[in-house]
């Protein structure tokens, strides 16, 4: 699927939730100052209505000298609208939004070792759910949920994928009985950068994330778009140059056999990612080493990228880039060397801003948008 990087557009009912923001308003005062008539406004309300998103009372006119009462339209606080589920290798993070965007609850669940997706989607949707009802969340308000998971993307027509789906989603509406969008996570941290992080307002973009794994994203005319089966921006898979490593997928040379984290803190002679740092920190020549030669391997592989789609602007994120301060800068630099020498083109190459809450920010998106496309269909 192909997600939109722009905001919601200003439909009836999105514009009648923003003038709520402001207090309660008559139906006659919506329709005044929204430009359209009863009838029309009435059709949104009923909608808005049923999703939990307003609420009703009878108060005294203060217009009438009569004092009769008269309908007054609220928005209802702590109602929920989407769900977003980020499930990555390192720990699982999770969100519940309004119907204005605005974020109601967050959960962050952390685990040594990532098994598969189900214990971490079971145990973080319990904990979201318990945290929902501490803050007397309406849970039935929810319309719709997105999940982001590792590996191959879901957006491919593959029978593993569409299983691997059903089984996902059977356990999400346990929880919540409603629509579930299912997704590659680095694909909805992307669409998360896009639209609320380091590639706001830009209309293309190549993301990339270097954690356990590496992949990527592509962001062309304001559209995150997997292709024709849903692999664009596969970038731990491009080959890179005098590497003989075999790689999980099959072949050999990948770019994640040398730019994952895992790879990275055994090359650099570290037992973990916390030893890496210290090591660096300390100007340790091996480790130093390695961070310039895997900062060499991304830079040349996005510039490969950015040769062919011509970004506005390259977005890096994960681990890796959080852990390793210079290393944006250094792929920046590598980039921008393999561009056309003759022109004066540069590619800015910046960190992602939302850290690791861009999955689950992302997912939610996805699933707003999803969930609005099926309306219309």
């Amino acid at each position: 699927m192909d997600y939109s990087i722009r905001g919601k557009s200003a439909t009836l009912q999105a514009r009648i939730l923003a003038a709520l923001t402001q207090g309660a308003l008559t139906r006659k005062e919506l329709a005044n100052r929204l430009e359209v008539s009863r009838t029309t406004l009435g059709r949104s309300l009923v909608q808005l209505r049923l999703a939990g998103a307003i609420v009703t009372a009878v108060e005294p006119s203060q217009e009438r000298s009569q004092g009769r009462p008269v309908e007054v339209i609220r928005l209802a606080h702590n109602a929920a609208f989407s769900v977003g589920i980020d499930i990555s290798r390192g720990g699982a993070w999770a969100i519940v939004n309004g119907h204005n965007g605005e974020t109601l609850a967050q959960v962050n669940l952390s685990y040594r070792q990532y098994d598969g997706w189900k214990g971490p989607l079971e145990a973080v949707c319990t904990e979201l759910q318990t945290q929902c009802d501490r803050a007397q969340i309406v849970p039935t308000s929810v319309a719709c949920v997105g999940v982001g998971v590792p590996g191959v993307s879901f957006a491919t027509v593959s029978q593993i994928a569409l299983q691997e789906h059903k089984l996902l989603e059977k356990v999400v509406r346990r929880f919540w009985p409603v629509p579930v969008l299912v997704d590659n996570v680095v694909r909805l941290d992307a669409l998360g950068e896009a639209r609320f992080g380091a590639g706001r307002g830009v209309d293309s973009m190549l993301y990339v994330r270097l954690s356990s794994g590496v992949g990527g994203c592509v962001t062309v005319a304001d559209t995150i778009t997997g292709g024709a089966t849903g692999c664009a921006g596969e970038m731990g898979h491009i080959v890179v140059e005098n590497n003989l490593r075999r790689c999980h997928c099959g072949k050999t040379g990948c770019l994640e056999t040398l730019a994952a984290l895992p790879a990275i803190c055994a090359d650099a002679g570290v037992g973990d990612p916390a030893e890496l740092v210290s090591r660096l920190r300390g100007e340790d020549p091996q480790a130093l080493r390695v961070i310039r030669e895997v900062a060499r391997a991304v830079g040349r592989t996005c510039a490969s990228a950015a040769l062919l789609m011509n970004p506005r602007k390259v977005v890096l994120g994960g681990q890796v880039v959080d852990l390793v301060p210079s290393f944006t800068a250094l792929v920046g630099e590598e980039l921008n060397q393999q561009l056309l020498p003759q022109t004066d083109w540069n590619v800015p190459v910046v960190r992602a801003q939302l850290g690791d809450w861009g999955g689950a920010l992302g997912a939610a998106v996805a699933a707003e948008v999803s969930l609005n496309r099926s309306r219309k269909a």
